[in-house]
């Protein structure tokens, strides 16, 4: 690829031509740091510049423009009353920033498929100096020139650094991002009334307080957390609502086999903004696995207009523990010593030292062991 092409922002449009690539906006405001997500498109839908640059997953894919920055925006269009279409671009909504980490085509005809894997990243920055530039009639329009309203997948100039929140400040930002939607821009291409639900999840922490980043699993195509057995974790989110809410239950839930906190926490949400923490413990377990967490939020009653429920899995890998099957090692040693100890005591005065230290040790670290379980 060129270094012009390197200087370029991969834009990914979603949009509200159905429900389920509406969800995808709201999962990509939810989900935590580094969280791989998974746009496709029909490579009709691609500018010319991009569907060429797309390996085939049939060859070897090359790395040309994984690390390109993605531009993530949700896209509010309406087909002209009583057209056809095309579908007419009334608002976009510029989401979060992101970094592509795998991309490919399945052929080569308009209706074959563009598959795109990126980390989330930084939120859009509307403030009162970026609000009006970060519309349809500012820097999004002149940045798409001849594929507005045409591609939904393209490259793009990079963006000024002014448009994007500092990490620090993300949470301020995803409201900022909340508040600037229209909220009957949710509603779908055909006309059904949507209601949105609005959530950040900050990601897990351990108990200093430090974010596990996930890292992305080439074989998998996901983001891992990983963890380690019997260490204490949280997972924490915020909730909010542009206008007073339905009511609403937000639940984790996880494998009561793998983790000793319970397989099911629930928040119920009747206010504007919220915040949760909930703690997470693997289990200790005889060898390394993978699950899931499954974050859902689903409103109590059948409502009008329709609420927009998530459903978000985040894979986790528990990872042993070695502190703690060190602890045990030394023990089983401690207890073989002083066994081996006894029986040359008859004969060697000296083998009292290792029956009482190797006894010592091992009823020393059976004791810390269990309390580590307990």
């Amino acid at each position: 690829m060129s270094t012009k092409q390197h200087a370029r922002n991969l834009l990914l449009i979603t949009s509200n031509a159905t429900k389920e690539y509406t969800l995808d906006a709201l999962e990509t405001l939810a989900s935590p740091f580094s969280t791989v997500q998974h746009f496709r498109y029909s490579l009709k839908w691609l500018d010319d510049d991009l569907r060429n640059a797309l390996p085939l997953k049939s060859v070897e894919r090359n790395r040309a423009i994984a690390g390109t920055e993605v531009v993530v925006c949700y896209l509010y269009q309406q087909i002209p009353a009583g057209t056809m279409g095309p579908a007419k671009w009334i608002a976009l909504y510029p989401l979060r920033k992101g970094k592509l980490v795998e991309a490919y085509k399945t052929g080569s005809r308009d209706q074959d498929i563009a598959h795109f894997y990126f980390q989330v990243k930084n939120f859009f920055l509307y403030d009162d100096s970026t609000r009006q530039d970060l519309t349809l009639n500012g820097i999004f329009k002149n940045l798409l020139g001849g594929n507005f309203e045409i591609r939904y997948a393209s490259f793009i100039s990079s963006l000024d650094s002014k448009y994007i929140a500092a990490e620090r400040d993300s949470l301020s930002a995803f409201i900022g991002v909340c508040d600037s939607f229209d909220l009957d821009h949710f509603n779908s291409q055909s006309g059904e009334k949507l209601v949105p639900f609005f959530c950040h999840i900050e990601g897990v922490r351990d108990h200093w307080g430090k974010t596990v980043i996930p890292k992305y699993d080439k074989i998998s195509r996901q983001s891992i957390h990983k963890l380690i057995e019997g260490n204490a974790y949280a997972l924490e989110f915020s909730t909010y609502f542009c206008k007073k809410p339905p009511q609403v239950n937000v639940t984790l839930e996880c494998d009561s086999k793998i983790f000793t906190t319970p397989s099911k926490s629930e928040l119920r949400i009747s206010s504007r903004y919220d915040e949760e923490s909930w703690s997470l413990v693997p289990a200790l377990l005889e060898k390394e696995c993978r699950t899931n967490l499954k974050f859902q939020s689903t409103f109590e009653a059948q409502l009008n207009p329709k609420p927009l429920e998530l459903a978000i899995n985040l894979a986790v890998r528990i990872k042993r523990n070695m502190a703690f099957r060190i602890l045990e090692l030394v023990a089983d040693f401690g207890f073989a010593a002083g066994t081996a100890g006894i029986a040359l005591w008859k004969d060697h005065e000296w083998a009292i030292i290792p029956v009482y230290s190797g006894y010592f040790t091992w009823i020393g670290l059976r004791f810390l062991t269990k309390l580590w379980r307990a």
